[in-house]
């Protein structure tokens, strides 16, 4: 911020995998003149992102009234692949459908003008969330998973989990990685990967970022319970 200031330049916080969380008692995204977040990353909910302005200076950004049906449609579409994926629905998605949604996605992109609302699936359900209680459960399943992963040669990415944070997933590094994604599959609990690194990165001079590219297992967390993530553990513990 400092930084920002003696410079005279905008700071602008990325917090597509930051909401709901805090520094020092303050939300993330309120420190910098703009904030923008992706609900979906956090939140059951099909799309939708927030831009906060937090610098009157700054004029007001125009929104679209109008919901892009296209973009709405193949965000949904996206998340049903990704949840019938994870339970092996293979034959129903092959992996040409999937490689067609992506090509879609960057067609989408390049033709992005302006923000438009959300779907009204996402509109009906933003304000129902009770999200004191979902970042009471993302951290509790953190710290579980914490306490109870005894698995040979898997190494937690953060050993402890800062006042505040509300995680995402829980990060691992492991050489058998795409074995226990696999096996993760194979019972239904889907683990993306965060994320693939382009072959524009060098690898040797950034070989501690594709070692942990190549290595590491994102355990999920989200809004799951107790029993959930014991049978997590299990699995894990069967490869042990």
């Amino acid at each position: 911020m400092e930084l920002c200031k003696d410079n005279n330049l905008f700071l602008i916080e990325d917090c597509a995998h930051a909401f709901l969380s805090k520094y020092n008692g303050k939300l993330l995204g309120s420190f910098g003149d703009l904030s923008f977040f992706s609900y979906r990353k956090t939140l059951p909910v099909p799309d939708g992102a927030l831009l906060a302005c937090n610098n009157p200076a700054i004029g007001q950004v125009q929104m679209g009234r109008k919901i892009n049906l296209i973009r709405s449609l193949y965000s949904i579409m996206e998340t049903c692949v990704l949840i019938l994926d994870a339970f092996n629905f293979n034959l129903l998605f092959p992996a040409i459908l999937l490689r067609g949604a992506s090509h879609l996605n960057k067609k989408l992109v390049t033709a992005y003008h302006k923000p438009t609302s959300p779907s009204f699936i996402t509109k009906s359900l933003i304000y129902k969330f009770d999200l004191k209680n979902i970042i009471s459960i993302k951290r509790d399943n953190f710290e579980y998973v914490l306490r109870h992963l005894k698995v040979k040669g898997m190494k937690p990415l953060y050993a402890e989990l800062p006042e505040g944070v509300c995680p995402l997933w829980f990060p691992v590094l492991t050489e058998n990685r795409d074995a226990l994604r696999r096996m993760f599959k194979r019972n239904g609990i889907s683990s993306p990967l965060f994320w693939k690194l382009p072959e524009e990165v060098d690898k040797r001079e950034f070989q501690e970022s594709w070692e942990i590219s190549n290595q590491i297992l994102s355990i999920p967390l989200g809004c799951l319970r107790p029993i959930n993530m014991k049978h997590i553990i299990q699995i894990l513990d069967k490869y042990n």
